[in-house]
């Protein structure tokens, strides 16, 4: 819990009564830290859509049983990971890259083909001319908002003290605009 440059971070700890406690832990699956989490951190989550994807029975599946099984499977568990932390853009790219070539070709591990169409069409709503599938900065995003807003709307300490420090979520405290 103590920053890098500390040399004896034993010594505050007893000082103040409390526990050192370790940068990283891992809770129901997904790392926690006081720190930003490196790629390394969320390879158990690119391990498991690859798994997810690469099974036999996802390879026995039509175009449309591949797009449900993203929408329902895959998306899920990403978004599960997104509630604990924020993933890092190289795993949004590694998941856009594997969730199209599986969903095209049945396979996640498959390069070197062109697709029809671009994952930035798919993933637009299906009344805009896509299938449907949400992006992950999406997902990132909505939980993001929804998290102020469940902050804005209680009454609890933590949600006081960030209204009246804050006052506006969408503007930096420090910026003219």
């Amino acid at each position: 819990m103590f920053p890098k440059h500390v040399n004896n971070p034993l010594d505050f700890c007893r000082a103040l009564s409390i526990h050192n406690m370790v940068s990283k832990i891992t809770y129901l699956g997904v790392p926690l830290s006081f720190y930003r989490l490196k790629v390394v951190d969320f390879l158990p989550l690119m391990d498991g859509v690859n798994k997810k994807m690469n099974g036999w029975k996802a390879n026995l599946l039509s175009f449309a049983g591949r797009l449900q099984y993203i929408k329902f499977a895959i998306q899920n568990t990403i978004a599960y990971w997104i509630r604990g932390s924020i993933l890092p853009k190289s795993v949004y790219k590694f998941v856009k890259k594997a969730s199209s070539r599986f969903l095209f070709y049945g396979d996640s591990q498959i390069s070197n083909k062109i697709h029809m169409v671009s994952w930035d069409r798919i993933c637009k709503p299906k009344f805009k001319g896509g299938l449907g599938i949400p992006s992950i900065p999406a997902l990132q995003f909505a939980y993001n908002c929804s998290t102020i807003f469940r902050m804005y709307n209680l009454s609890s300490p933590l949600s006081a003290w960030l209204f009246h420090r804050y006052i506006s979520p969408w503007k930096p405290p420090n910026c003219s605009f």
